[in-house]
């Protein structure tokens, strides 16, 4: 299992968890087909990708389908399995989101 920050936590309860949007936003639709375009890229399975960064597979479906903010830690940890830099999905990202129409 990868080291989280909270592998040491003190506190009676140290889950946390990804906030999920309830709304997409053109950015994390972007983000998530950017993160969909490398993890295909490298022929890895959503399953495969969960099981790399540790966390559930409906967590790397929810992000590509944008309705999950991954935050900073995952988003490093997605980017190291994926074998690119945070900024290539970044970058990505910011591409594909020009190109998106607005949500409905």
């Amino acid at each position: 299992m990868p080291y989280s920050a909270y592998d040491n936590c003190q506190l009676p309860v140290c889950e946390i968890s990804l906030p999920e949007i309830p709304h997409k936003t053109p950015f994390l639709r972007a983000l998530g087909r950017a993160v969909s375009e490398q993890r295909e890229r490298r022929r890895l399975s959503s399953a495969a990708l969960a099981a790399a960064v540790g966390v559930e597979e409906e967590r790397i479906r929810a992000l590509e389908r944008g309705e999950l903010d991954p935050g900073y830690e995952l988003l490093l940890a997605l980017a190291d399995a994926l074998g690119v830099q945070s900024g290539v999905l970044a970058t990505r990202a910011e591409e594909l989101a020009q190109e998106m129409p607005p949500d409905p």
